[in-house]
């Protein structure tokens, strides 16, 4: 019996250790080819690591040769498209001297900085002709930059006949835009030109005429911008293509690159500059009387310039208009002042009367109030230092002022504000350079009534009948004290001085329409 149990159990024990040998070799035969694909996986991920390894070795070689010829390729074949240079300009300057903190403490350097935009070097045979012939005039250094022998390729403007240019103009392509240097705008061209101008003889506006279709809603989508191109022996303006309203080059107040492109291409030979000058405060719509005070300027000034002074530039249809077709604009940034000599302004219009001043000390030019228009050219008054006119017989207008850079009287009058201030709306604004024109009548050249009549005394006449403005340069609208809806369509039958005056502007043609 034990014997039988035994061989049971031996048995049992060799039926275990079949089976368990059973097993392995099924677990051999299949494990085997799971093994086998593995090493080959292995095989196959170290051949493609290796040439991952490669190749991406070979796509950064590439990127750093293409990188180092990037480097070369503009910081040695391409100029500079945009700078900025610290500029430290002394107060000895005689044209900035007025530049002192307003607790009358002189300021020993003024910080500027000069931005430069799509700038190209002329070559450097025209670079040392100009220094060869520094002491040169103007002229003749236009001539020897550029070669530039006559002006036939500037557009002066259908049907409009350009002032005489006593300086050579010139447009020169350049990378990035088209190098402008003319003491007179090139973008006259968008203007309307009337079959027959205004008849300033005939105030009875009997007859009707036909006139064109206008509308500000219709513009191009590119346009031009005007920006500084500082390098070189001199300043100048370069225009370049742009599809957006708001891209208006700007500059700090105080700019010497400013100063210089405008002395150089803005003056000519007369002692004021073509620049007419704005101050604008808030960030709001372009108004119709605004717009029409720049078709004005535009249509009879036919400035190199227009400058606005603030912390803003005008938006909305209006501005939106003038900006396609007038492209010469740029924005000097500076706060509204609050403070003059250490004295706290009175009132916000004060503040206007110190911008306007020290813009004109700074660069020269013409000033315009947002509501005065502009009804015929000023060249025979740009050639005095200093023009104000009469609002009253009693007080001067700065609605409308030419003073060339840095003009004596123009320092007599921004001195009354250390001196003399009077919290008074009017005083130094209006009363203190009728004063002074008595003091120095060798400083002021007086154009009567030519600039604001009729005065706010008489607004009837502008608001609500026809006026003979046949003497006058320019009219101040009052336009505050308006308040009828006025736009393009309503002028063309608007049978008063405002409705005569904007035909005049738009139209070229002060006469009513037919309907």
């Amino acid at each position: 019996m034990q014997n039988h149990d035994e061989r049971q159990k031996n048995l049992t024990l060799k039926e275990f250790l079949h089976a368990t040998t059973e097993k392995r070799d099924i677990y051999s035969e299949t494990t085997a080819p799971l093994k086998k694909r593995k090493a080959n996986m292995m095989r196959t991920y170290k051949i493609l690591s290796r040439k991952k390894r490669s190749i991406t070795g070979k796509i950064t070689t590439v990127l750093l040769v293409c990188s180092f010829l990037i480097n070369v390729y503009l910081l040695v074949l391409v100029p500079v498209k945009t700078v900025k240079i610290r500029n430290i300009v002394t107060l000895k300057d005689k044209n900035l001297d007025f530049l002192k903190g307003n607790n009358g403490e002189h300021i020993n350097q003024i910080d500027l900085d000069l931005e430069i935009n799509d700038v190209k070097q002329i070559d450097d045979k025209g670079d040392s002709n100009i220094e060869q012939n520094a002491d040169a005039n103007k002229e003749k250094q236009n001539v020897a930059v550029l070669g530039v022998k006559d002006d036939k390729h500037i557009d002066k403007g259908k049907g409009i006949k350009a002032p005489a240019n006593d300086n050579k103009k010139f447009n020169e392509k350049v990378k990035g835009g088209t190098e402008i240097c003319s003491e007179y705008s090139t973008w006259t061209k968008h203007l309307v030109v009337p079959k027959t101008s205004t008849d300033f003889k005939n105030w009875s506006f009997k007859s009707k005429r036909e006139c064109p279709k206008f509308s500000v809603d219709k513009y191009p989508t590119q346009r031009h911008k005007v920006s500084l191109r500082c390098n070189g022996p001199f300043s100048k303006l370069v225009t370049s293509v742009t599809t957006s309203t708001r891209d208006i080059t700007s500059v700090e107040f105080g700019n010497v690159c400013l100063s210089e492109a405008i002395d150089h291409c803005c003056l000519g030979k007369k002692a004021v500059p073509n620049v007419v000058h704005y101050i604008w405060y808030a960030d709001k719509e372009l108004g119709y009387f605004q717009f029409i005070s720049f078709m004005s300027a535009l249509r009879f000034l036919k400035p190199c310039l227009f400058l606005i002074h603030g912390l803003y530039i005008p938006k909305g249809k209006y501005w939106d208009y003038f900006v396609s077709i007038s492209p010469n604009i740029i924005h000097v940034v500076r706060e509204k002042p609050t403070m003059v000599f250490g004295k706290k302004l009175a009132y916000e219009e004060h503040a206007s009367d110190i911008m306007r001043i020290e813009a004109l000390k700074l660069y020269g030019g013409i000033y315009l109030d947002f509501d005065e228009i502009v009804l015929r050219p000023l060249e025979p008054l740009r050639k005095y230092d200093y023009t104000q006119g009469h609002e009253r017989d009693v007080t001067m207008g700065s609605q409308l002022v030419l003073a060339k850079k840095n003009a004596t009287f123009l320092n007599y009058w921004y001195n009354s504000y250390r001196d003399d201030y009077k919290k008074s709306w009017a005083w130094n604004a209006l009363w203190v350079p009728e004063k002074l024109s008595k003091q120095y009548p060798s400083l002021i050249h007086v154009e009567g009534y030519n600039f604001t009549r009729p005065n706010w005394q008489h607004v009837d006449l502008i608001f609500k009948q026809n006026y003979d403005w046949s003497t006058n340069y320019g009219m101040h609208m009052y336009i505050r004290w308006y308040k009828n809806e006025t736009n393009n369509v309503i002028i063309r039958t608007l049978n008063t001085t405002i409705g005569a005056v904007c035909r005049h502007v738009l139209f070229g043609n002060k006469e009513l329409c037919v309907k």
